[in-house]
């Protein structure tokens, strides 16, 4: 019996039956289980953690009283353990025995005691505590120590996990939030004894009765059972598996597709468990042991050992008939052996595989009709592998010369025997071969022609005989080449490479060869180029010799070109784009960027076939922009490019915009630069923002404006708007320089998106500050709100995040922190501010710290300064976390002190934490909790209204010219 399953096995020096090994299983198991308690007994954070672990909130429970009680269960249960190492002898020994056992469930009842004291709780309250400390004691200590143990009892629904509720006082105070992660369900420990079947089945299915199941319901109860099954039976050490989706199976369930006639005709597959079970060992190794031999068969120390491997697997699926309200079951073993062993350079293995026939398991009864009987196979095999100081098993021909490569050669004898049919094949294979045409040997125009590492195929071939299919082939070949030619006709017309490419063998019979031209056109001022287009032919072998080509059939056709470039330099006009297919995906893109004298445009375009929702048709994405000399504007803004966006068949992606907005990527739709030389960038992005949607449509226009002369400000904007969907996306990039140019002392880049989804009445806004900088620091961070109205009515704004203590919505972005960063003299030195604000409907969130870490030779320093603000409106309360930290470093002595702290409010006031001062190897640390004032009802404060004061607030905003004049270019 393994350690700490019970007493153990005494030895032949033991005393026997009651002995020491008895009692120190016991102590361990008693000290093991009571180990939280005895932790939270010491150390008060050990003691809010054992509470959290039970799911209750510390402030809300009287933790002073505490230690004593727990103080008092760890002196009873010594005393239990002290009494355990002397077994008693006498009647009198005995009732000291059972009187010390009293006074550790005295000690217990101490615990409920205190809890008691908080006048607020009720009697189901401290019923609660009482089975969460229980919980928590009893699920830990078979985690930790008897994980078997564990398993069969979340398989007995003893341990469960459930959603409970969280339990309050009348202040509103929050005493439980949850509960543990595992809970003990004491009401089930009575039914499982007296009625354990209608008492799973209740747990597992909701019902006693399987007549009142359906289909989706029988899965949903085998959801929950069979994954607690497996890993029931892998803390045995057996793989074990479990799907209830039978229509893709996981790993090791390969027998699904197991049926019976036995099983009744409306019955469907519900869930399947499989478990297998292997060993292997070396033959050659005396002091091997089973199960840890070598799986490879090969030995690595050059001797004649081999490898016997063996393996047994046992599949059993679930069906259930929902008008019979039954479950039946079909099992279907699988077993396998092998013994490979090495013979010279070649490696030598015998195989047999066995489907035995498997049973159905009916409500009448077991049956082995209509199952499958079962197959075996038995093989033989050898295989000659590379030796180790080379790559291939064979190489005929010199290395650098024309050469034939052969990865592993290898044969095999294999024969299938079943009641149905009986079979026998020999195959010889040749695996990871290639052929290499070297330039060298080549000579004439194949040696101008021919790639430097020469012209090779690759190719996997194997060639048999069976009985039941006699002769056939099987592997692949494929031939991919590039064929330079730089030939140049007329001086107008080069003929650049031609590419070749063959593919022989895979599932299809057919050997599709392609033929490819990249060329290039150059007349005056343009030049264009076509990479890749050609012809395409299959070639096949028909049945009846009626081919196009007699005993083939060819079918040719035109193979489009992979791209098409173009550029033009005419002195008035200047620029150039390209054309891309992707005749596989159905997609064409391309971008066009052209100078016009004055005038700069720049277009990117994706069409897909067909429509993503497989109808005919397409979708089309376009971005055009323009930028020209600026135009004045009224308030010293210019107008200097506009644009627009159209997509038919394309939606936007809301949430990808924001991404992209934090990111920086939005310059990919506003007005994006040098679009022929990132156009992969941008088609990317812009797939991503505006993928296709049938029947929805998207247009915008957007404008670049300028402020200043020089310009010091410019201002990126676009309208989206989706039809007919009413989704509606204001895009915006600002960029301030000042000066301009590369020495700018400030330099900021700021990009926002807004969005309005009107049929949800919802509004979305993200804002990020990226790759920007105030004087000396790099200055980042994200801003997001979001609002709804009507039925939605919600308000969340942040700037730079929220108070760690404050969980967020899902669906609200992660927002980095209000960023400014210094760093000098190579990272010796850096300082680093961060802030954020935040505010919701019933709270408001501040903070802001400041980090320094400096190296001066054998000296350093690393200080910290942070606090993080939370106020709940009502009830009105707050809670202030602080931190603060200066640590010096002379020559590895250390000198520093840290403070740690909370400060909460307003009643009563309470400051809780510990500071730390550390002088050289010397640490000390004192805990502090004050509490001032007492605990009323907690006061509210009258709830803001955000939004409306936002909208009033933003009435009154009004504009007016500059107070000096300033010039700037013609209209």
């Amino acid at each position: 019996m393994s350690d700490g399953d019970g007493p153990g096995t005494p030895g032949d020096d033991a005393p026997g039956v009651g002995g020491d090994e008895e009692g120190g299983a016991l102590e361990r198991t008693l000290t093991e289980l009571t180990e939280p308690v005895t932790l939270a007994a010491e150390d008060p954070y050990q003691r809010e953690a054992l509470l959290v672990n039970m799911g209750w909130n510390p402030d809300a429970v009287p933790l002073d009283e505490l230690p004593a009680a727990f103080e008092s269960i760890f002196s009873a249960a010594e005393q239990l353990l002290a009494a355990t190492e002397d077994p008693p002898t006498s009647l009198e020994e005995f009732v000291g025995l059972v009187s010390t056992v009293g006074d550790l469930f005295r000690a217990i009842e101490t615990v409920r005691e205190s809890v008691e004291t908080l006048s607020e709780l009720t009697e189901e309250d401290v019923e609660q505590f009482g089975a969460d400390l229980v919980s928590v004691l009893v699920t830990e200590y078979t985690r930790n120590n008897h994980p078997l143990f564990e398993q069969i009892a979340w398989v007995l629904t003893i341990y469960e996990t459930a959603a409970w509720e969280g339990r309050g006082v009348a202040d509103g105070t929050t005493l439980r939030a949850g509960g543990p992660n595992a809970q003990i369900a004491f009401e089930r420990l009575g039914p499982l004894l007296t009625e354990p079947g209608p008492t799973l089945k209740e747990a597992y299915f909701g019902e006693t009765d399987f007549a009142a199941l359906s289909v989706d319901e029988a899965a949903a109860g085998l959801d929950e059972l069979l994954p607690r099954l497996a890993t029931l039976i892998g803390t045995t050490g057996i793989e074990a598996w479990a799907t209830t989706n039978v229509e893709s199976t996981g790993e090791g369930i390969t027998a699904l597709d197991v049926e019976s006639d036995a099983v009744p005709d409306g019955a469907e597959p519900v869930g399947a468990l499989s478990i297998a079970v292997s060993g292997s060992f070396d033959t050659g190794d005396d002091d091997s042991e089973n199960g840890n031999g070598s799986g490879d068969g090969d030995s690595g120390n050059g001797d004649d050992s081999g490898t016997l491997s063996s393996r047994f697997r046992l599949t059993a699926v679930f069906y259930f008939d929902p008008t019979a309200g039954e479950f039946s079951t079909v099992l279907e073993p699988l077993g396998s052996a092998s013994y490979r062993f090495p013979l010279g350079s070649w490696q030598l293995a015998f195989q047999a595989t066995a489907r035995i026939p498997g049973l159905a398991i009916t409500p009448d009864g077991v049956s082995l009709e209509g199952v499958d009987e079962g197959e075996l196979r038995l093989s033989t095999s050898a295989e000659k592998q590379p030796p180790p100081d080379s790559e291939f098993a064979y190489l005929i021909g010199g290395e650098d010369a024309t050469r034939l490569e052969i990865g592993s050669l290898g044969a095999d004898v294999s024969t299938t025997l079943s009641v149905p049919s009986q079979s026998v094949r020999m195959v010889a294979r040749a695996a990871g071969a290639s052929f290499v045409i070297a330039p060298s040997d080549a000579g004439g125009f194949l040696a101008t022609v021919l790639p430097e590492e020469g012209l090779a195929t690759d190719f996997d071939l194997g060639v048999g005989w069976g009985t039941d299919k006699g002769v056939f082939v099987e592997g692949s070949a494929s031939l991919d080449a590039t064929l330079p030619i730089h030939e140049t006709i007329l001086d107008t017309l080069t003929i650049e490479t031609i590419d070749v490419a063959i593919e022989v063998g895979g599932e299809s019979s057919s050997v599709p060869v392609e033929l490819g031209l990249t060329s290039s056109l150059s007349i005056g001022p343009v030049d264009a180029q076509v990479r890749n287009v050609g012809l395409s032919a299959t070639f096949s072998v028909p049945q009846r010799s009626d081919g196009s080509l007699g005993p083939l059939d060819v079918d040719l056709g035109f193979k489009p070109p992979t791209g098409i470039g173009l550029a033009i330099d005419t002195g008035a006009v200047s620029g150039g784009g390209f054309l891309s297919f992707d005749p596989d995906a159905g997609r064409y893109s391309g971008a066009l960027s052209l100078q016009i004298q004055e005038v700069a445009v720049n277009a990117v375009g994706i069409l897909k076939t067909p429509l993503a929702d497989g109808r005919e048709g397409y979708s089309l994405l376009i971005l055009i922009t323009a930028d020209f000399p600026a135009v004045t504007l009224p308030m010293g803004f210019f107008l200097n490019a506009l644009g627009g966006l159209v997509g038919v068949h394309r939606g936007f992606r809301a949430k990808r915009l924001g991404e992209g907005v934090r990111n920086g990527r939005i310059g990919s739709v506003l007005f994006p630069e040098d679009v022929v030389a990132n156009a992969p960038e941008i088609i990317s992005d812009l797939r991503t923002f505006f993928p296709p949607k049938p029947d929805t449509h998207v247009f915008g226009p957007m404008a670049k404006f300028s402020w200043g002369i020089p310009p010091i400000i410019f201002i990126d904007v676009g309208i989206m708007v989706s039809i007919p969907t009413w989704k509606i996306a204001l895009l915006g990039k600002i960029t301030l320089g000042l000066p301009q140019g590369e020495g700018a002392i400030v330099d900021l880049k700021f990009s926002i998106l807004g969005v309005v989804d009107i049929p949800e009445k919802r509004i979305a806004i993200d804002a990020s500050l990226y790759d920007s900088k105030i004087a000396m620091f790099d200055v980042s961070g994200d801003m997001a709100l979001r609002s709804g109205w009507g039925d939605n009515s919600s308000f969340i704004l942040s700037i730079g995040g929220f108070n760690p203590r404050y969980t967020p919505p899902d669906s609200f972005p992660e927002l980095d922190r209000m960023r400014a960063s210094l760093s000098k003299g190579g990272g010796s030195t850096s300082v680093e501010l961060t802030a954020y604000v935040a505010t919701t409907p019933n709270t408001f969130q501040i903070g802001a710290g400041v980090t320094l870490e400096a190296e001066a030779g054998a000296a350093s320093v690393d200080g910290e300064l942070s606090f993080d603000a939370l106020f709940r409106f009502d009830p009105f309360e707050f809670v202030v976390d602080f931190y603060a930290k200066m640590q010096v470093a002379l020559k590895g002595s250390t000198f520093g002190i840290e403070v740690d702290g909370t400060l909460s409010g307003p009643k009563p006031w309470r400051v809780r934490g510990k500071v730390t001062i550390e002088v050289v190897f010397l640490s000390v640390t004192v805990n502090v909790d004050v509490s001032i004032g007492s605990n009323p009802e907690a006061q509210s404060l009258p709830t803001a209204d955000v939004l409306g004061d936002l909208h009033q607030a933003l009435g009154r905003w009004a504009t007016g010219p500059p107070s000096c004049p300033t010039t700037g270019p013609r209209s």
